[in-house]
């Protein structure tokens, strides 16, 4: 059985369940951006802030723990507090951020980026990403080509305020055996599944060749408070896992959840039209457009 280049199908096998990225549509176009935010007859409180919300939260329960998957039984746990800071001093006071990646960068130019740097994209459908930056520690580190660190903002749901709960975005120029720490800097929300176990996701094409789809990866996964956001004043989140690339000049897409698509739901909803049981009680009209023309 062979497997399209492309996925936007849903198989079954072996490995899981595969469902391919599919690169037709951008997950937000150069024309939702431009698009005005409308609100229909509701308002926002000005109360109603996530950095109240934590520390309610933290009032009644404590700080959120933050625990990394592999060692969720094992009591290896820290809080939100003591791990950003670990995070900050581990650093180092000479570390900067190199942009390598972002999303406007289809339509303007090319950057110049060092020979191992990984090569992000998100115009696919669905995919969210922003931008990307390497972290430089601008000591000893550096000479270590076997361990990189990225920090990387995510684009905003289109028409909400700040909503950004999940990730997809891809990574090319890969080699073999290379260890990437992923910093995912802009989450609204004060916990997460990742605080429990949860890891992230990833899609290979070199292992699809051999009928794996997407599969759970990463370790020393952490969710945890970190900075405020300097539009909106909110306490952000940020998400960091590690994961240990298999295949030299592979593709790789990550994943917060398993993506199902517009075109997936085009998709399936046609073939339940080609299906002579399910068309006698199924009738397909166009009820309206959205904004972005979908």
């Amino acid at each position: 059985m062979q497997l399209a280049e492309e996925p936007t199908k849903q198989r079954v096998w072996s490995g899981g369940v595969i469902r391919k990225p599919n690169p037709g549509l951008t997950g937000t176009s150069r024309r939702e951006k431009h698009l005005r935010v409308v609100c229909h007859d509701r308002t926002i409180p000005e109360d109603c802030e996530e950095e109240e919300e934590e520390e309610e939260r933290v009032e009644r329960f404590g700080p959120t723990t933050v625990c990394h998957a592999r060692d969720v039984n094992a009591g290896g746990c820290q809080t939100n507090n003591s791990y950003s800071q670990q995070q900050k001093r581990s650093r180092g006071p000479n570390a900067t951020l190199r942009c390598v990646y972002t999303y406007e960068d289809k339509y303007s130019f090319r950057r110049i980026l060092s020979g191992d740097d990984l090569l992000f994209d998100s115009h696919f459908e669905s995919g969210n990403l922003l931008d990307a930056r390497r972290l430089m520690f601008g000591d000893i580190r550096d000479r270590d080509k076997s361990i990189q660190e990225y920090d990387l903002n995510l684009h905003h749901d289109v028409h909400s305020i700040g909503h950004t709960q999940w990730f997809y975005f891809q990574c090319t120029n890969i080699r073999a055996g290379i260890a990437v720490k992923f910093n995912i800097l802009n989450f609204p929300k004060p916990d997460s599944l990742f605080n429990y176990g949860m890891r992230p996701l990833i899609y290979s094409k070199e292992d699809a060749k051999h009928g794996l789809g997407w599969k759970r990866t990463g370790h020393n996964i952490a969710y945890y408070a970190s900075r405020k956001s300097k539009k909106t004043n909110k306490r952000m989140h940020t998400l960091t896992f590690t994961h240990v690339f298999e295949h030299t000049g592979d593709t790789c897409f990550f994943a917060s959840g398993y993506p199902y698509t517009y075109s997936s739901l085009q998709e399936y909803l046609f073939k339940c039209q080609l299906d002579p049981n399910r068309a006698r009680v199924l009738r397909r009209t166009l009820l309206c457009k959205t904004l972005s023309g979908n």
